[in-house]
């Protein structure tokens, strides 16, 4: 499973800090506000899986907007199946987290992005 979030940012640097994690001067770990707002400051997927980037102009195209991540083929039909090729708003940022499915209640949640789909993909 893969689960995708869109969003609107001024800068790829603004998308990393967003989703980055930090830690305090004494080693303890705190959350980025991805997880805040989405996982009640937790973590509960692999930092590992986690891939984002910027497209720089704004798209509502399915295919413009994940051409190029991970697994990109399988990624993009199952999400066309899932919500169709053009979706109802622009974004120009993209977060997926691979092997993660969303649990329900999170998707009600809303944040500085949109939760979009969880879908199955083929590691091919």
């Amino acid at each position: 499973m893969v689960s995708l979030w869109l969003g609107n940012f001024e800068t790829e640097n603004d998308l990393l800090e967003y989703t980055g994690e930090s830690y305090t001067e004494d080693g303890d770990w705190i959350s980025s506000t991805f997880c805040k707002e989405f996982f009640e400051d937790e973590e509960p997927y692999e930092t590992d899986f986690l891939e984002r980037y910027s497209v720089g102009n704004p798209s509502a195209d399915i295919r413009f907007l994940l051409e190029g991540c991970s697994y990109d083929e399988s990624v993009i039909q199952s999400l066309i199946s899932e919500v169709g090729e053009e979706l109802n708003k622009e974004y120009n940022s993209v977060i997926l987290i691979f092997d993660f499915a969303v649990e329900s209640a999170i998707k009600q949640i809303r944040g500085q992005v949109d939760y979009i789909a969880t879908v199955p993909y083929q590691k091919i």
